[in-house]
């Protein structure tokens, strides 16, 4: 969910995923829907929702990452990096415990 007030362009944007502090290879490359391609190595099969839409991701909108390849399990501790390519800059930064 985009909860700051800037709008992005979704294709300078990308995702890192982090694993109990250790980066994990499932990246995305283009927060662009349109231009997404699943790929087995990522351990990303789709995304979707609003923020991934268009061309841009505003404030209130929401993507959806489906990682179900069993890269995370129970009690791991997910890290999620949204960085803007275009300055590369870490715009949004969270955690979630399996």
């Amino acid at each position: 969910m985009h909860t700051g007030t800037a709008t992005y362009q979704n294709n300078n944007l990308k995702a890192l995923f982090f694993k109990n502090g250790i980066q994990v290879n499932a990246n995305i490359e283009t927060m662009n829907g349109h231009d997404f391609i699943s790929t087995s190595h990522t351990g990303v099969q789709w995304m979707g929702g609003m923020g991934c839409s268009g061309a841009t991701w505003i404030p209130g909108e929401m993507t959806c990452i489906d990682l179900q390849d069993r890269t995370f399990r129970p009690d791991d501790v997910v890290r999620l990096d949204i960085i803007d390519i275009s300055k590369d800059k870490v715009i949004s930064r969270n955690f979630y415990r399996m």
